[in-house]
């Protein structure tokens, strides 16, 4: 069951440029999406009060160009199927009748006691239209890179934490974008992200975010040692107006 909601890009949302940040579009579908489950008695809220949380594994966005500041666009979500264990949703931000970005996107409902996966609830997925899937979404696979350009720390900060009590997956995007240089992110936009979240990166804990740039292609890794926490790829293109 589909979902859409209006709105008008803040300035709080954008670059120095005035286009919309990558950190800033992923909290407006996840606010819409919340929404979307409020109205069904799944939202945040509700889930925490079961000491559950709704946790994304996976995004796969499509950009054909980013929204700038005071623009009006429709925000729409809308819950594809579930499986016993994944539910896949898709977003879109159109304008002017347009839609400039898809996304695919794939979650997982967490104990936040246990900190494991539990299985889907299916009357709960009923109340918000999302049905049993007999066949997956294919999501993209993701490959650790031989080797990286360069490499920074970073320390999970209390700001970053949201209500599962973890890193929320839009502050991976600054993590990411603070590694490419100034220049780069003023005269270029994705075309295409994917990004998968391996690990939960919790308060306090220190990690490393490496880089590697090929052509119009930077590989990012955000790791705790040997182990992957998240991996993605952002295929990026020259602005129009450069």
């Amino acid at each position: 069951m589909k979902y859409q909601e209006d709105y008008q890009i803040q300035y709080a949302d954008c670059d120095e440029t005035g286009h919309v940040k990558l950190q800033a579009l992923i909290d407006i579908f996840m606010h819409v999406s919340n929404r979307q489950l409020e109205n069904s008695q799944a939202g945040s809220k509700e889930m925490a009060m079961k000491n559950q949380g709704w946790v994304v594994t996976q995004y796969h966005m499509e950009f054909k160009r980013l929204p700038v500041v005071a623009e009006h666009v429709q925000v729409v979500t809308n819950p594809v199927g579930y499986n016993r264990f994944f539910e896949y949703r898709d977003f879109a931000l159109i304008a002017d009748n347009e839609e400039i970005i898809k996304v695919q996107s794939q979650w997982v409902i967490l104990d936040l006691e246990k900190r494991r996966i539990v299985p889907a609830d299916s009357e709960m997925m009923a109340r918000f239209g999302s049905p049993l899937l007999k066949k997956n979404p294919q999501m993209r696979r993701l490959k650790k890179q031989e080797y990286y350009q360069q490499t920074r720390q970073y320390r999970v900060r209390y700001d970053d934490l949201d209500l599962n009590h973890h890193m929320t997956n839009s502050h991976y995007f600054s993590w990411m974008e603070d590694m490419l240089e100034r220049k780069f992110l003023n005269t270029h936009e994705p075309e295409m992200v994917d990004i998968k979240f391996d690990k939960e990166v919790l308060y306090g804990q220190e990690v490393t975010s490496s880089l590697i740039i090929n052509e119009q292609t930077s590989y990012h890794l955000i790791s705790q040692g040997d182990q992957v926490a998240t991996i993605a790829e952002i295929t990026w293109k020259k602005r129009n107006n450069e």
